[in-house]
Formats: C-alpha cells, structure tokens, sequence
C-alpha cells in the first residue's frame, strides 16, 4: 500500500487533467514546433525570394539596358564610319536609326528604380544622357558634310574659289598672248625662242593643274613637290619673258602684267591649300570624328562599363548571399526535422505516461480491493 502511494504522489502532476486534455497538450506542443519550424524555414525562403527578385526585377534589367545601350553605340559609330566612307543613303538612314535607338535606350536607363534611387548610379546614366545630347548634335552637321564636299574638305573650296577661276584666267590670257605672237613675223627665226617660252607656261599651267587634282585625291607629297618644280619652271619662264619685254606684242604688253600678278597670286593661294590640305583636318568628318566623336563615344563607353560592371559585382555579392541564404535554410530545415523528430518521440513518450499511469494506479487500487 505505501508503495503504490509513492508511485501515485510522484505521478500528482499527470492526475491533474483529463486524458483527452493530456492528449490535446501533447499535439499542441508538436503543433507548435512544426509551427515554429515552418515560420523560420518561411522567413528564410522570404529572404531568398526578395533577393532574387532585387537581381532579376532590379539590377538585371539595368545591366541589360546599359549593355544594349553599348551595343548600340558601337552600331552607329560602324554606321556614321561606313555612310562617311561610301557616302550612301542606306546608311545614312541606318545611322540616323542606330543614333535614335541611342537616345531611347539612354531614357529608359535613367527611368529605372534602382538608378534614381542611387546617387553613384544616377551620376553614371546622367553623364551619359549628357554625353549622348551632345552626340546627337553631330546628326545633322555629319550628314551636311557628307552632301557638300565644298564644305567638308576645305581645300576643295579653296580650290573651286580661288585657285580654279585663276588657272583658267592664266590659260585664257596665255592663249592670247600666243595668238597674238602668230600675228607678228618671225621668219628670221627671232622670235621662236620667246614663242616657245610661251607655249611652255601653258604647257605647266596644265601640268600644275593635273599635278593639284592628284594632290587633292591623295595627298601625295611626290605630286605636292612636282608642284613645287613646276613652279620654279614657270618663274624661270616668266623671268625670261620680262627680260625679252621689247619683243611684247600689244596684246602681251597689255597682258603680261596681269598675267604675272595672276601667277603669283594663284601660287600664294597654293601654298595655303597646301598647309591646309596636309593636316589633319584636310577633312572636317574625319576630324570631328578623330577629335570629338570618337572621343566621346569612348567616354560614354568607359561609363558604361563602369556601371555594368558595378552591377555585375552587386549580382555576384547578392548572388553569393543568396548562396549562404539557401544553404542556411537547408540546414536549418535538416536542423528543425531532427529537432522536431526528438521533441516528438520525447513528447510521445510523455503522453503515452500521461495516459498509462492513470490507467496503471487504477489496476494496482483494484487489485488492492
């Protein structure tokens, strides 16, 4: 009898409830550790799923944008480089187009979220859309070069300005002379020599001419230095000529003054053409492509870059954590299971005493009626 009194003080605790209500403490409790597993292992794929969001709804879009934005950058700098070189209208347009997708892709780059909300991110794009105005101001004065030679090669114009009407004077007044000449008698043979001379000024004024066209087209310093000869040919000619001044007709002494001054004036402009023609801005395109565009672009470029690989190494940080967060919560998940797994056995084995030792104490009290 003392025995079964001890076994039924120390078990005081389990007699306080019904079974039913040991066994409804015994599934809560187990509720309540799955709940607290499930809650934690639900924060941690809560976490995982915003920074896969953050990289696919926020940094992937940017890089992308601004890796398009370079691809179509290169595409109009091939297409101004192909319309400057052949000079036709197909990539004329193709310029203009790549130049406006440019423009578009540089808007939708300095609308995205993740760009207006970082200050280092905003500075990039807003250089480059500043960067991309000024490149775009380029369009038309690019496309007028191309239409008007005149314009675009600056030693054309001079050429057509000056120095064309002066050679073409010079010939007009050499041809007078020379008829001239004809009417005066020359049977003695007297005047062959200063005939000749003649003839030989306009034989180099057409020979200086083909040797400038060749200079113009190849900017040859073998046809810049035939020039040059030629030159001193026709001030050795001339210098005979006025030496000889009492053979002139009346036309030549009408003439010859102005044909001189003609001369000097038309080698003096030669001489600017040459300088102008023998740098680098003998053509205006490539000089502001040499100097202004290609500079430019290059810079845009370097921006560019700067801010995707910026992002790359916040994909890779957030990529990496992303790593830490799902092995974490496969450990947790590991970790909670084997928790939950003894927690339950521990708890089955309470109830089953909760329940057992009642049903016990009844027996022994029978047995000891």
């Amino acid at each position: 009898m003392n025995t079964h009194s001890k076994i039924a003080k120390s078990n005081r605790f389990f007699n306080l409830s019904s079974i039913r209500n040991r066994i409804w403490l015994g599934f809560t409790l187990i509720l309540f550790i799955l709940l607290f597993i499930s809650l934690n292992t639900l924060g941690q794929f809560s976490r995982l799923n915003k920074g896969i969001n953050q990289v696919t709804s926020d940094i992937q879009p940017v890089v992308l944008t601004a890796q398009n934005l370079e691809a179509r950058l290169e595409a109009t700098s091939n297409m101004l480089g192909f319309y400057l070189l052949t000079k036709e209208d197909s990539y004329r347009k193709n310029f203009l187009t790549q130049l406006n997708s440019v423009k578009n892709e540089t808007i939708k780059l300095s609308q995205y979220k993740l760009v207006t909300g970082n200050d280092d991110y905003l500075r990039i794009v807003t250089e480059v859309q500043n960067d991309i105005n000024v490149l775009e101001s380029y369009r038309e004065k690019m496309v007028e070069l191309v239409a008007d030679p005149m314009k675009n090669i600056p030693a054309q114009k001079l050429a057509n300005q000056n120095l064309n009407p002066v050679s073409r004077k010079l010939q007009s007044m050499i041809g007078l002379m020379i008829d001239s000449d004809f009417e005066e008698d020359s049977e003695d043979g007297s005047r062959d020599k200063f005939r000749r001379t003649l003839f030989d000024l306009r034989f180099y004024n057409i020979k200086i001419t083909s040797e400038l066209r060749n200079y113009m087209a190849f900017r040859s310093q073998t046809n810049l230095q035939n020039i040059y000869d030629i030159e001193n040919l026709i001030n050795a000619k001339l210098n005979f000529i006025e030496s000889n001044a009492n053979m002139y007709t009346f036309e030549q002494s009408d003439l010859m003054a102005s044909y001189i001054k003609a001369d000097k004036q038309y080698f003096k402009d030669l001489k600017t053409l040459a300088k102008i023609h023998s740098t680098d801005r003998f053509r205006t395109d490539i000089f502001l492509v040499k100097t202004e565009i290609g500079p430019l672009i290059k810079k845009i470029e370097t921006n560019l870059g700067s801010l995707v690989d910026t992002l790359k190494t916040l994909i890779t940080r957030t990529s990496n954590t992303l790593h830490d967060e799902a092995s974490g919560a496969k450990n947790q998940v590991l970790t909670g299971m084997i928790i939950g797994l003894l927690v339950g056995c521990i708890i089955a084995f309470l109830i089953a005493r909760m329940i057992t030792i009642p049903i016990n104490d009844a027996m022994y009290a029978m047995n000891d009626l």
